[in-house]
């Protein structure tokens, strides 16, 4: 991880870089650590609660229309807007990046949310609307998914 870059082109951490220590929360005994993120990743948040009832997050993927997120199955809702790169500090005028409203939901027919054999697909696509005229490919980079292109384009 020490090495990984993200699409937007930030510059890995230099050779020999470590990781800060974990902090571990006493309440819960849960590791975790706040990074900074990569603009590509954000957040999907319904649109009729104002912009507060957060649900999934989504990551931006290559795709021929530059408007294409990745996310879990189970995240699929009406009014579903992304937030790239959210900033929980700034108001939903002011997200850097601006808010992409999902157009349409991809997800396969089979997909269960349950212990079967299907509950593996729980992922699903979606297409953002433009803003102004721009993909949210164009302003914030993309993700290349790890399976073989024509598997996307039969979501397309």
């Amino acid at each position: 991880m020490a090495s990984a870059t993200d699409p937007s082109g930030r510059i890995a951490q230099p050779q020999g870089w470590t990781a800060p220590r974990r902090k571990q929360s006493v309440a819960t005994g849960i590791n975790g650590e706040h990074f900074d993120s990569i603009k590509s990743v954000g957040t999907l948040f319904t649109t009729t609660s104002d912009m507060k009832a957060h649900h999934c997050t989504a990551s931006v993927v290559r795709s021929p229309g530059r408007n294409l997120i990745l996310t879990a199955g189970h995240c699929l809702g009406r009014n579903a807007a992304f937030v790239p790169k959210y900033d929980h500090t700034k108001s939903a005028g002011d997200q850097p990046y601006g808010i992409w409203p999902v157009d349409e939901w991809f997800r396969d027919s089979q997909y269960a949310s349950d212990r079967s054999a299907n509950s593996d697909l729980d992922f699903a696509f979606a297409s953002l609307k433009e803003d102004g005229g721009r993909n949210a490919q164009d302003v914030v980079g993309a993700n290349t998914p790890h399976m073989p292109a024509q598997s996307i384009c039969i979501w397309l």
